[in-house]
């Protein structure tokens, strides 16, 4: 599933509405998104910057899923660039 621009500026938003003093934090997002015909964010070939998500989940115990990464030897959260 592909990510969109209205969809990336929308979930910015309403991040924004809640955390107005880290506006300077996400400053090259907001002018990237200002630029209309500019490159495509969800893309993972998008530099200097690109949109990716990540998920909790989390059942009714508190447990939390997580991943091992076999390289880094460690767990993490599951996370995937929007579209890949």
């Amino acid at each position: 599933m592909t990510v969109t621009r209205s969809q990336i500026a929308a979930a910015l938003g309403r991040y924004l509405d809640a955390r107005p003093e880290r506006a300077g934090d996400v400053e090259a997002l907001a002018q990237a998104l200002d630029d209309g015909g500019g490159p495509d964010l969800a893309s993972r070939q998008t530099l200097p910057l690109h949109v990716t998500a990540s998920a909790a989940a989390i059942d009714d115990l508190g447990r939390v899923l997580m991943i091992r990464h076999r390289k880094l030897r460690r767990w993490l959260l599951p996370v995937r660039a929007p579209g890949a």
